[in-house]
């Protein structure tokens, strides 16, 4: 902010007349192609760049935080209410908000100017503030890259323009000299023919004549014979010299052939070159435009509420200054209020004490009771002068509250919008931190408050830690689910796409094999690699005829031999249910020594009972435990 803009005037006229002169030498149709012009396009962008030209493009100074505080103080506002007017105050003081509104009103007719060159895109209606947040973020970048696009377009149409028409005068000098080659060509040729045609004609004539005259044949054909001998060798001198002229001119007719196709390529260069700064200067018109946009369906309504700000800026300042006066006025009034209680509290008890006093000092002296008194009185007069000061200090302040609360009032029925109460509650909870002192059970409840808060938060954390753990668990045991079937298909047969048997296999120009159904429908939405993510060369597919052939035959095979099985074999059990029985054996025996194991326990707890109620016959006792553990052997 705050630069001149690189694209100089004088520039931008010489590159667009450049251009205009070009695409009037396309329109001549000696190239050919015609549809996709860059000299015709950069024509069309004439009002953007003439727009980029102005030195108002330029953002003024300060222009990002002059946004960003009417987006606080308007844009998160309700409608019609104005939040932070203090803020507002700073803002519209400063120099800078004069030129910020000069350049909101000029941005908004330059862009609905440029904008129906980019199909007349249309502003938005409903203000979001994350989009027009992002678009103010986004703006000097935006202009940054405007401004560079279209600086490297005008470089080009400066370098490649007269390039181009000096071309283009060599190759209509090239197309005029083969088309007077040609030209004189005919015109020779048709010389010769008309020659040739006036020979025969008189030679048909003579041989008429002599017809007529009666003479006889073998005169006939002598006469017929040297007029075609005058023919062929009139025929034979236009041969000769025709071939001594035409060699030159097929070697001159292909030079300027030659120089033509040079020209061609030197303007195709030209087009294509200019044709690629177009576009991208073109691509960076339409960003902008939109971005534009946005900030501009915003600014519409920003400016005119800036404008009746400005002119109220008396009032705002007020209203702003009253408001910060209010809730420190409504303290000092607490505070006075307290003090006076405080004052009351201690003269009615000094009042009590006094009253005591008094009452045991009947029996004493008089002088003694003479100076209790006076001392008594005399703090009781303190007490009283400051209870009346405090309580003129609490009427004063009330005094000062109710003015105060009566020129804001007046001050905010002056201004065109409401004042947003949410700033008045923000600042009453700040209040206890500028300077009010809080008591020990207000501390403690606003630490018990954040505590919960604390804890709160602490338990959403550890909720939203557990659904996604078990989140990532159900996908880890779909996963292994999806991998043990996927093992039961060959990895070949899989296609990268469906993971299921391919029954069409074809191929795809990464080299790749997939159904065709499945790269069909992916064709139709990318032009990348399912496998890779490379661009594809093309979207041909190819069948994959031995694949096919293998995969059918695999699953041929598979069938025989599971009716093989089938067929085949005591219990008519295929492989896989022996297999599955031999498992299922196994578990059985593992699971009766399991028992065994257990029964032995048993017994040897039940053996160690009986050793302990008996200890007179220990080898009665060994063979009842023998015997214990025998039948669960023999079982």
């Amino acid at each position: 902010a705050g630069e001149r803009p690189a694209l100089d005037v004088g520039a931008l006229e010489e590159a667009l007349e450049a251009a205009q002169k070009c695409d009037a030498l396309e329109r001549e149709g000696l190239i050919g192609d015609c549809a996709n012009n860059p000299w015709e396009q950069s024509v069309r962008l004439r009002p953007i760049l003439e727009l980029l030209a102005q030195p108002s493009f330029v953002a003024p100074a300060h222009f990002r935080q002059g946004m960003e505080t009417c987006m606080a103080c308007l844009l998160h506002a309700p409608e019609g209410c104005l939040r932070y007017p203090g803020r507002m105050v700073e803002f519209l003081d400063s120099p800078g908000a004069a030129q910020l509104l000069r350049y909101l009103e000029w941005l908004e007719t330059a862009v609905q100017e440029v904008t129906p060159s980019f199909g007349g895109t249309s502003f938005r209606t409903i203000l979001v503030p994350q989009r027009v947040r992002s678009a103010l973020s986004s703006w000097p970048a935006e202009c940054a890259l405007l401004q560079h696009s279209a600086t490297v377009l005008v470089e080009a149409l400066l370098l490649r323009g007269p390039e181009h028409q000096k071309h283009y005068a060599e190759l209509r000098k090239a197309s005029h000299a083969r088309q007077q080659i040609e030209d004189e060509q005919v015109s020779e040729y048709t010389g010769i023919s008309m020659d040739l045609e006036s020979a025969a004609a008189d030679f048909a004539d003579q041989i008429k004549q002599v017809l007529s005259m009666g003479i006889e044949w073998p005169q006939v054909a002598r006469i017929s014979e040297l007029a075609v001998s005058n023919i062929q060798q009139l025929a034979a001198d236009f041969l000769q010299i025709q071939e001594a002229c035409c060699g030159p001119a097929v070697e001159e007719f292909e030079a300027q052939n030659a120089r033509a196709a040079a020209s061609k390529a030197a303007i195709c260069e030209a087009r294509r070159h200019v044709r690629r700064h177009e576009q991208a200067f073109a691509q960076a018109a339409r960003r902008f435009t939109e971005v534009a946009s946005q900030l501009v369906a915003w600014t519409s309504t920003l400016v005119p509420k800036l404008q009746l700000l400005s002119q109220h800026r008396d009032a705002l300042r007020l209203a702003a200054d009253v408001r910060q006066q209010v809730p420190a006025l409504v303290r000092e009034h607490l505070a006075a209020e307290d003090d006076l209680d405080t004052a009351q509290t201690e003269l009615r008890k000094h009042r009590r004490h006094a009253q005591a006093a008094q009452m045991q000092r009947q029996g004493r002296s008089k002088h003694d009771s003479g100076i209790s008194a006076s001392a008594g009185a005399v703090l009781e007069k303190h007490f009283e002068l400051r209870v009346a000061h405090t309580g003129e200090r609490v009427q004063q302040l009330a005094v000062r509250l109710l003015d105060a609360q009566r020129s804001l009032r007046e001050a905010e029925a002056s201004l065109p919008l409401e004042l947003d109460v949410e700033e008045d509650r923000a600042s009453e909870a700040q209040a206890p931190n500028q300077g009010s002192v809080l008591t020990a059970e207000e501390r403690l409840a606003l630490k018990l408050a954040s505590i919960e808060q604390y804890h709160e938060q602490v338990a959403i954390q550890v909720s939203e830690e557990k659904d996604e753990r078990a989140r990532i668990s159900k996908q880890v045991s779909e996963r292994r689910t999806e991998e043990a079937l996927r093992r039961r298909v060959e990895p070949d047969f899989m296609c990268p796409i469906t993971h299921e048997r391919m029954g069409e296999p074809v191929l795809a120009a990464d080299g790749h094999t997939y159904e065709r159904e499945a790269i069909e429908k992916w064709l139709q939405m990318h032009n990348t690699s399912p496998m890779t993510g490379a661009l594809l060369g093309h979207r041909y597919l190819t069948e994959n005829y031995a694949l096919r052939h293998i995969i059918q035959s695999s699953a041929a095979a598979g069938s025989q031999q599971q009716q093989q099985q089938q067929d085949s074999g005591d219990g008519g059990l295929s492989a896989l249910a022996v297999e599955e029985q031999e498992e299922t054996s196994e578990a059985e025996e593992d699971a009766h020594l399991m028992l065994e194991d257990e029964d032995e326990d048993e017994e040897d707890e039940d053996t160690e009972g009986e050793v302990d109620e008996d200890d007179e016959d220990d080898e009665e006792v060994e063979d009842e435990n023998v015997g214990g553990v025998q039948p669960v052997e023999r079982g």
